[in-house]
């Protein structure tokens, strides 16, 4: 997956997960199906992109543990996406 396709769906995550939505999200209806299709090729724990960056995007505690750098999501700030920084 290219870099592009990373940073667009983890701000879409971002703020389906951030506050200010006006509705109730459900990670495992709203979040985990745009996961599974764009970024769990990669980031499913064993994958190259998980191997290069820690990044697993399998389950919600994997998903929040974030990179070796640190967390990726951090709920109620929906615009702080390290990798877009």
């Amino acid at each position: 997956m290219n870099n592009r396709h990373s940073i667009m769906s983890l701000l879409v995550v971002a703020l389906l997960v951030g506050a200010g939505c006006t509705q109730q999200v459900s990670f495992s209806k709203n979040v985990k199906p745009i996961l599974d299709a764009k970024c769990l090729s990669c980031h499913d724990g064993t994958g190259e992109g998980s191997t290069q960056s820690g990044f697993n995007v399998k389950t919600y505690d994997s998903l929040m543990v974030g990179t070796k750098l640190g967390k990726v999501i951090v709920p109620g700030t929906p615009c702080r996406v390290p990798c877009t920084d």
